[in-house]
């Protein structure tokens, strides 16, 4: 599993205008293949919003990075010190802390540790096609 922390502040944008961004988003990465879920985020005490990613394998991740719906996100100019960073989900770790979620199948828990090898909205039209 692949998951992106994409982390961002907002320009020339209200937060209502960045939950219609959002909403307008959602369809599009709800038909994203290999997405399993992406979790919105928010802090009003800093201004930094984001989103979390979550992909069921690398190669979903990486057609993520390719798509014109990533492109969306972070070249919308009213999304100001984007940073996205990638990370691999530790699927043993998760599977143990996640009881409300379910997003890494329930399996027998391994113990110890196994190494293994103005400007969006058009955009955001686009991001579907």
């Amino acid at each position: 599993m692949q998951t992106f922390l994409i982390t961002h502040r907002l320009h020339d944008l209200t937060s209502d205008g960045y939950r219609a961004f959002c909403g307008e988003l959602a369809p599009a990465l709800a038909e994203t293949p290999g997405l399993l879920a992406t979790i919105w985020l928010g802090n009003s005490g800093t201004g930094t919003h984001g989103s979390v990613h979550l992909f069921a394998h690398t190669g979903a991740a990486d057609a993520f990075v390719e798509s014109r719906l990533f492109r969306t996100l972070v070249l919308c100019p009213h999304l100001a010190d984007l940073v996205v960073q990638r990370f691999t989900v530790d699927e043993a770790a998760t599977r143990r802390t996640q009881p409300g979620l379910g997003i890494v199948p329930a399996r027998a828990v391994t113990l110890w540790p196994t190494v293994s090898p103005a400007g969006c909205d058009t955009a955001v039209a686009g991001a579907r096609r």
